[in-house]
């Protein structure tokens, strides 16, 4: 009988990943990952899940890891005025080689997780619920991991999911985290304060470098922000640049934030650079929520791609992630580097 390890959360996604998998006859593992302090307090919950699941449990205690890789590392691109995706990193550095080292010691086959993403074990594609789909999220997982990866969710719809977890009666919690999980209900101005990132600066207009006013910390805002800013024109003002050497936050009127072109750094490839050249139909999807954009052309150079959107797209954010996709299926992602 094949062995698969899973990341359990004691959520609704990897609970019935893990039914899922045993119905298919895989002998099911399942792992824990403690990441922050408070993934503590959900231990008991998720020993009473695996107790219900009838499959052993191992409790991995990986805050130190966490701390340097991603919280660390999340910090930083805010000092460096990028806006991070720490839940990409998680996934890239965290997750997927954790569960892969269990592989590497012969103690599993396969790896297991509760994303919604289909895979052929040498691409990730996007899931049947394109609500739900996570391909973005797992886009920088290497793909040396891919064939050892089973994704359960792919074909099934978030509603059928909740509704086969109730059906068994897990015991889990059916409310889904939709934040970033050691903010822990903090803003990422509060985050930023807690750790002493502060510095004060100001906001100045992009058209004629009129300063408006003070900010107490121009690290806690994002490109594309408008919430927040309090500042008096006669149109809403957007962040459209973050200058840490000047500290100045630039802000401009929403149609200035417009453009066709971003650059791509920090390569993740599924395929290379010459095959994904020669491809048709590339889009990418520079945040997760955002919808694809076409992609009029690519261009290497020194290991970064220079891409031409075929249409202007609001607020591209340095330190976001930028997704390739050929149809549904990815191959290759980047970070939005800083003009």
């Amino acid at each position: 009988m094949k062995k698969v390890a899973v990341g359990l959360s004691g959520g609704v996604d990897s609970a019935v990943t893990a039914y899922l998998l045993k119905q298919r006859g895989y002998e099911v593992l399942g792992y824990y990952f403690i990441l922050v302090p408070s993934h503590e307090k959900n231990i008991d919950k998720v020993k009473k899940l695996a107790f219900f699941l009838n499959i052993p449990l191992e409790i991995v205690d990986l805050k130190n890891t966490f701390q340097e890789l991603i919280i660390n590392g999340f910090l930083d691109y805010y000092f460096q005025g990028k806006t991070p995706n720490p839940c990409v990193w998680c996934n890239a550095y965290i997750k997927f080689p954790f569960l892969f080292k269990y592989i590497k010691e012969g103690k599993a086959d396969y790896i297991s997780t509760g994303h919604y993403v289909k895979s052929d074990g040498n691409f990730i594609y996007e899931a049947k619920d394109k609500k739900k789909d996570q391909s973005y999220f797992l886009s920088f997982v290497r793909k040396n991991i891919l064939p050892y990866c089973i994704f359960p969710l792919g074909d099934y719809e978030k509603n059928q999911v909740k509704k086969l977890a109730l059906q068994l009666n897990l015991p889990i919690s059916m409310k889904e985290s939709q934040d970033i999980c050691f903010l822990q209900g903090r803003s990422i101005g509060e985050f930023l304060e807690a750790h002493k990132l502060k510095l004060k600066g100001y906001f100045v207009l992009s058209k004629n470098k009129q300063v408006l006013r003070e900010t107490k910390n121009i690290l806690q805002f994002t490109v594309g922000q408008r919430r927040g800013l309090h500042l008096r024109y006669s149109k809403p003002l957007y962040v459209k640049n973050i200058d840490i050497f000047k500290r100045q936050i630039i802000v401009a009127p929403k149609e200035e934030l417009y453009q066709d072109s971003l650059i791509l750094e920090k390569l993740n490839l599924f395929m290379s650079l010459s095959e994904i050249e020669k491809l048709d139909n590339l889009t990418i999807k520079i945040r997760y929520k955002a919808n694809k954009v076409e992609i009029a052309s690519i261009e290497e150079v020194q290991n970064k791609l220079i891409i031409k959107l075929k249409e202007k797209v609001f607020a591209i954010t340095p330190g976001q992630v930028g997704v390739i996709y050929h149809n549904n299926k990815v191959v290759a992602a980047g970070e939005i580097a800083k003009n």
